[in-house]
Formats: structure tokens, sequence, C-alpha cells
């Protein structure tokens, strides 16, 4: 064996090396070190890893730990959305006095939904979709994103390519949200659209020209949201410039 190959890092603080003095190797792919694990997968395609997660616990979650290092799918939609949910103590058309201030109840909630096309001879195109929610409760500015849901957002970002729209509705579009975007394992580079929706953008026109750089975005919807400061100029439209004139093949 390759001792190159152990070397290789893993984002798992449990993942262990090969002894290679040792004269007795492990024999089944489950039982091989995670950083090997990952070297391996790495030059298998999606599918072939989507079939290696039901053969045990273990391997599943490694592969899920370092699914930004190995291959993906493409989604041709990307929606993020976070609003307020209201908890009722009692059902709807049920009389009752109010004994509870009601932002002690209110939670807020992050949808995360994928859109993939797929081919089926038998079907022609199809769609399938996933959607991830996360709920907490409701602490400071509604709009603006918490830890645990840029984790739950880079953890969905680690897992797909995004391969056309890719939209945001409600949210923050801040500092903290910039730099989860903009990871070297984000892959948002084939984005074609951007849709904001009822978003607050408290980004300076250098980050925001660098969020648009990443992508390869040839159509910039902002609906009803509102901006701390001027971010859209001549600067910004060269960039979405750029992207159409590569995409038509211009100079």
């Amino acid at each position: 064996m390759d001792p190159s190959l152990c070397s290789v890092a893993s984002t798992s603080a449990v993942a262990g090396l090969i002894d290679t003095t040792s004269t007795q190797h492990p024999r089944r792919l489950s039982d091989l070190p995670e950083n090997l694990i990952r070297v391996i997968f790495d030059r298998l395609t999606y599918a072939d890893i989507l079939r290696s997660h039901r053969v045990n616990k273990r391997l599943r979650k490694i592969l899920r730990r370092n699914a930004h290092y190995l291959c993906r799918p493409s989604v041709s939609e990307m929606t993020i959305k976070m609003g307020v949910v209201e908890k009722r103590s009692r059902p709807l058309g049920r009389l009752h006095r109010i004994l509870y201030d009601a932002s002690k109840v209110s939670r807020r909630r992050l949808s995360i939904t994928f859109s993939r096309r797929c081919v089926i001879p038998s079907k022609s195109h199809i769609s399938k979709w996933k959607e991830l929610n996360e709920e907490e409760d409701q602490i400071g500015d509604e709009h603006e994103m918490s830890t645990v849901f840029l984790d739950a957002l880079s953890e969905s970002l680690k897992q797909v390519t995004v391969d056309g729209r890719l939209s945001f509705c409600g949210i923050a579009i801040d500092i903290s949200l910039y730099e989860r975007l903009t990871k070297s394992w984000v892959h948002i580079s084939n984005a074609r659209d951007l849709v904001f929706t009822l978003c607050r953008f408290r980004l300076g026109t250098e980050q925001f020209r660098d969020l648009l750089s990443r992508t390869n975005s040839q159509k910039l919807n902002l609906e009803l949201s509102q901006f701390d400061e001027c971010i859209l100029n001549d600067y910004v439209s060269q960039t979405l410039l750029n992207h159409f004139k590569s995409c038509c093949g211009g100079t």
C-alpha cells in the first residue's frame, strides 16, 4: 500500500492512520481509515457513492462527513428561505383569552429546498425535490441567520452542485452569509440565476461583486429587498455584463 495515501487530511477528528509496520491490514473496505476511504471514493461517480451508503453505518457517516470532497449531484434550483413560525397553544377557531406573550412562542424556520431534473425514458423529464427544515427560537434580528442556521446551510451546500437558480427569501445578506457562500468547497460557479426576495442587503459593493463573480449569473432578480447602502452601480453591472458576454461567446 502506498504510504502517501495515509497522509491525506480528513475532516473527521476520529480519523485514524494505517500502521504501515503491521503485516495485517484491514481486509474490508469499511474497516479502512477515513482518510484512505476518502481517497478511494474520490475516484467514483455520485451513483456509486450513493450505493455505498448502504454498506454500513460507519461508511455512511464517513461519506457524509467528506461529501464536499467527493462527487456531488447537480441541482437545477436551490432555495433558501427563512421566516417566523407562530406556535399556538390551541387550535384556530376556538375562542380563548390570550394568557401568554406571543413573542415567547415565536420561532424561526429555515427551509432549504433542492430541485433536480431527471430523465427517465418512459416519462421523459421529471423533477425531483427535497426539503430540509431547521427551527429555533426567535432571538434578535428576524432576518439575520444564526450560527445554527448557517451551519445547516453549509452542510447542505457540501452535498450539491448548484447548476441553475439560486434563490434567497427573507434573509439578511451580510458578512456571515457571504463568508459561508465563498468557501472553497461551495460549488455555485454554474448558478445562472440569482433571486433575492424580501432580503436585507448589508454587504459592501466589493463583497457583493465578489459574490456575483463566483457564479455564472446572467440574470439578477431583486424583489422587495432593502439595502443598507447603495451597492447596485456600474461596478456591479459590469460583472453581470461580463458573465453574459462569456456565455454568448463575446469578447
